[in-house]
């Protein structure tokens, strides 16, 4: 047996040290998964950790001898996160420029979104999301403002800029868009 072979645990441990998690650790995976997955759409933080464990199983990943258990599962569910993210990043923005609307029409710009999707099904989901979204924001015109701003691909200087906002100002909504987007999800 090669030292690289010895270095990581076997199917057999793992299946043994998966079922020895208590229910604080699980409970522990679940939120940081949940953290992890904030602004992944279609992924909650439960489907982090399976996906993990499936990897693991399957010889994906590699548990290291000697890194608990739980780390391992924590490095590999921000992995998978930061493979999501990366594929959501790497979509193609549309610019508002490009959307066939005119100028003088006071429209939000959310709703003028291109829908690439065919789906009935995604239209609908998106649309009880914006929905959701639209509603949590009604009354923080700082919040939509950040928001609109940034489904416009503008930097955040250029939001700040263009609503008076000061950068404790633009951080604190941030702050307060994160946590009111993560307590929808939560529901």
């Amino acid at each position: 047996m090669t030292e690289t072979q010895r270095a990581i645990v076997p199917l057999d441990e793992c299946v043994t040290a998966l079922r020895q998690l208590d229910d604080n650790q699980l409970r522990q995976l679940y939120e940081l998964g949940r953290i992890r997955a904030i602004g992944i759409h279609s992924v909650d933080g439960r489907d982090l950790l399976h996906e993990a464990i499936i990897r693991m199983l399957q010889g994906k990943r590699r548990w290291p001898r000697g890194v608990p258990l739980v780390v391992f599962l924590l490095e590999t569910m921000r992995s998978i996160a930061s493979d999501h993210r990366r594929r959501l990043e790497d979509r193609v923005l549309v610019n508002a420029t490009d959307v066939n609307v005119e100028p003088d029409l006071d429209e939000n710009v959310i709703e003028l979104a291109a829908d690439e999707s065919s789906n009935p099904e995604t239209r609908t989901i998106a649309a009880e999301v914006l929905s959701h979204i639209k509603e949590a924001f009604k009354n923080d015109n700082d919040a939509l403002a950040v928001l609109r701003g940034k489904a416009l691909g503008k930097t955040p200087h250029e939001i700040q800029e263009e609503n008076a906002m000061d950068g404790t100002r633009y951080a604190t909504t941030q702050r307060r868009i994160r946590r009111r987007l993560s307590r929808l999800d939560n529901k």
